[in-house]
């Protein structure tokens, strides 16, 4: 099982969002930052490492928001994600090699390109307490089923 963190950085009722230049099912979708922890790491360290890859920023205070398990319908395999929400950070923001970066308004986010999981995710997100999903995708990345709780 593959592990990865899932981030939105949020500041003044705006999300800093990420069109991903990435040739894999998010290619030029908008989703929040992250990516793959690596040996050793906690989740929490992947999270800081990739913010500081990724935006530029130090992350000063966040709230680890859910855990969601990632399937492939046609694949056996799956991955584990930690949804992660920065609430404080310092420094200035910097290109990413990862793709385009914009603060985009919380009312507009609905009109961004973003894949179904991710959208669910920013509803569970809302709810401000603790969540664990399930989403499952068939082979063209399109969403087929999810579930969530909330504890």
């Amino acid at each position: 099982m593959t592990c990865f963190v899932l981030v939105y950085v949020k500041s003044d009722n705006k999300w800093l969002m990420m069109r991903r230049k990435k040739l894999d099912g998010q290619w030029m979708k908008w989703n929040g930052l992250g990516g793959k922890i690596e040996n050793g790491e906690t989740p929490a360290e992947t999270m800081k490492r990739e913010i500081k890859e990724e935006s530029g920023f130090e992350v000063i205070d966040w709230k680890l928001k859910g855990i969601v398990t990632v399937v492939r319908a046609d694949d056996l395999d799956s991955a584990l994600m930690f949804v992660f929400e920065i609430r404080q950070f310092l420094g200035k923001m910097v290109e990413s090699n990862e793709g385009q970066l914009s603060w985009v308004d919380e009312v507009d986010l609905g009109d961004l390109d973003l894949n179904m999981g991710d959208c669910l995710i920013f509803d569970w997100m809302k709810k401000s307490r603790f969540f664990e999903g399930k989403i499952v995708r068939d082979s063209n990345n399109i969403l087929i089923n999810h579930e969530v709780i909330f504890y």
